[in-house]
């Protein structure tokens, strides 16, 4: 009897329920941030400052974005130097200011996200007369170079005049600057502008009213030098 009662417990034993399995969850779906005005260059050869041209500064700034949900750059991260910070500075600046996007999503939900371009920097041509920036002078303020000093063309002093293989050759100079902001001397400081064509330096800017005048500490004109550099 008792291997009757044991058989029977075994016949009456119900199966195992199947295991079950719960479907993987979806993978996260992102999108990248999409610029809204890619019809506008970011930057353009207006851009470039000033205060390179001095140096002929030229390179690739390679940057990287922070854009917050509403599409606005919130941060900028220079992450190769063109070589010259004052162009590095520049694009950040610029590209922050202008750049409108359509923010970064997860799973159709704005998040903040990254975006990264590179800014090419080239001389502009018609850059032809640059202030020394790094120059020392006398006053607290320096002199400040007004649109009729860079807008000298230097190629029309040597125009008709025979000279060959003058194009890119350049010449230094030191201008003295007096209360007023007119040039009052100037002197010659190098460059590979030789003979006749550095003689013809100096009379670009002599006796012309090309600066507004450097200041001191209580506000009062003062002379001052400034150089300058000539691209032939």
């Amino acid at each position: 009897m008792i291997w009757f009662a044991a058989l029977s417990a075994l016949t009456t034993q119900q199966p195992a329920a199947p295991p079950v399995y719960a479907p993987p969850a979806p993978s996260p779906i992102y999108r990248s941030p999409q610029r809204l005005d890619t019809e506008v260059p970011l930057i353009g050869e207006d851009d470039y400052p000033k205060a390179a041209m001095f140096s002929d500064a030229a390179g690739v700034t390679a940057l990287m974005l922070t854009i917050g949900t509403n599409g606005r750059p919130t941060a900028c991260q220079v992450t190769d130097s063109s070589g010259h910070p004052v162009l590095d500075v520049t694009a950040c600046t610029l590209v922050r200011q202008r750049a409108r996007f359509a923010p970064g999503t997860l799973n159709g939900k704005p998040v903040e996200s990254r975006w990264r371009s590179r800014i090419v920097w080239k001389m502009p041509d018609e850059s032809h007369v640059m202030v020394d920036p790094r120059a020392a002078g006398n006053a607290k303020t320096a002199p400040v170079p007004r649109d009729a000093l860079l807008e000298i063309d230097p190629r029309v002093a040597v125009a008709g005049s025979g000279m060959a293989g003058t194009a890119g050759r350049t010449n230094f100079v030191w201008l003295d600057v007096d209360t007023v902001g007119k040039v009052m001397r100037c002197t010659l400081d190098g460059g590979d502008g030789e003979g006749a064509l550095a003689a013809r330096a100096c009379p670009l800017f002599l006796g012309q009213k090309l600066f507004v005048p450097g200041f001191d500490r209580d506000g009062n004109a003062v002379p001052d030098r400034v150089r300058v550099k000539v691209r032939w």
